[in-house]
């Protein structure tokens, strides 16, 4: 896995000042912005035809300061270009526009580049600080959304209802390669989600040392879900769930992930046909908060699970299920694993519902609550 790196700002680099925008935060940088960015477009020159892909690679810098923004700002038809700040503590655009809408609008952005910038809700219920659009349709297919997210920051202020949310336009159907890639993305604090994908299909979205806090939930999927990849990072303070899927289809992985006080792990509760693989290694879970079943994960797909050398619990509520629904069929790996009890005992921290048709493998340990010495643990059907 090699991360992403900033991109120096290069010689020729449009320059949000000379647009009139205002640093100091006091005038609207609205249109200023998007002036800039209309500019950045125009630079660029995209092309794209069957067979050929012209791209210029141009950069739009915003210098260090505050910038009052009153409406959404549309990066349109974007190609390989980049939006940069001088990092998320010396370039913020906040808001100080009406309630429900967007800070900027990614539309049909392909190849693209944002980095080092603070998106600052300013306490107000928006929709979402950014919002990735596509028009993709059954006779348009080229669009391919294979963008990267470096060191951005967004401050939901309790307000925001969604950091990053991916969608569709009316009447798309999504048929391009999804690929957006969130490197060092900080998200809090946000009403529903910090990240979600909604109608559609959202085909492959990569999470490297990301920290998100402060929601519901961190992932929310609750159109057709794609391939979820977690790499490290820190979550805390989620009530729902790090991970909630309706309609996972494609590879899930997670490793590294570092949580605490989450109510669940996983949530994936509207899965009934085919699902990729899920992989969980290397994690740490505490538990303060823990929902109210006892149910750390919830798992409606049908696999393979490999689940292996994590550590579960830590808290000071019941010991933490891997519960498997009904429509789970397959084979699970659970190995090396740790479950912590610190509430009531039980034979098995697995529940696999009557119904399910599942083959485990793998030893684990979870330690009673007296405190005494780990126990050796085998799975319970039932």
């Amino acid at each position: 896995m090699v991360a992403l790196k900033s991109r120096a700002i290069r010689e020729g680099a449009i320059n949000a000042l000379d647009f009139g925008a205002d640093p100091t935060g006091v005038l609207d940088s609205t249109s200023a912005l998007q002036a800039a960015i209309n500019a950045l477009s125009d630079q660029s020159n995209a092309f794209v035809a069957l067979g050929s892909v012209v791209k210029d690679n141009a950069q739009l810098f915003i210098p260090p300061g505050i910038y009052k923004i009153t409406s959404e700002l549309v990066w349109p038809a974007g190609f390989g270009d980049t939006i940069s700040g001088a990092g998320v503590w010396n370039t913020k655009l906040r808001w100080a526009g009406a309630a429900g809408g967007h800070m900027l609008r990614m539309r049909n952005c392909r190849d693209v580049r944002l980095e080092g910038l603070c998106f600052d809700s300013g306490g107000v219920a928006i929709a979402s600080a950014i919002y990735l659009q596509t028009d993709d349709t059954a006779t348009d297919l080229y669009i391919s959304t294979q963008n990267d997210f470096y060191r951005v920051m967004i401050l939901g202020q309790a307000s925001a209802v969604v950091g990053i949310l991916i969608d569709n336009a009316v009447g798309a159907t999504d048929n391009g390669d999804d690929l957006h890639v969130f490197d060092r993305v900080l998200i809090y604090d946000c009403t529903e989600s910090c990240w979600k994908s909604s109608t559609g299909e959202q085909k492959d979205a990569v999470f490297r040392d990301c920290i998100m806090a402060g929601a519901p939930r961190c992932i929310y999927t609750t159109g057709q879900g794609g391939s979820f990849k977690w790499y490290g990072g820190f979550v805390y303070n989620i009530t729902t769930a790090i991970f909630h899927h309706d309609s996972p289809g494609d590879p899930v992985i997670m490793q590294g992930l570092d949580a605490e006080n989450v109510a669940r792990l996983v949530l994936w509760d509207g899965e009934t046909g085919n699902s990729g693989p899920v992989t969980i290694q290397s994690c740490r879970i505490a538990t303060d908060g823990l929902h109210a079943d006892g149910n750390l994960c919830v798992f409606g797909t049908q696999g393979p699970f490999d689940i292996r050398g994590n550590t579960f619990g830590q808290g000071t509520y019941a010991i933490p299920f891997i519960k498997f629904l009904t429509s789970n069929q397959g084979y699970a790996k659970i190995e090396c694993n740790a479950f912590d009890s610190r509430g009531a005992d039980v034979d098995s921290p697995i529940r696999v519902i009557v119904g399910s048709v599942l083959t485990f493998e793998g030893s684990n340990n979870y330690r009673p609550t007296d405190g005494s010495a780990p126990l050796a643990m085998a799975f319970t059907d039932f």
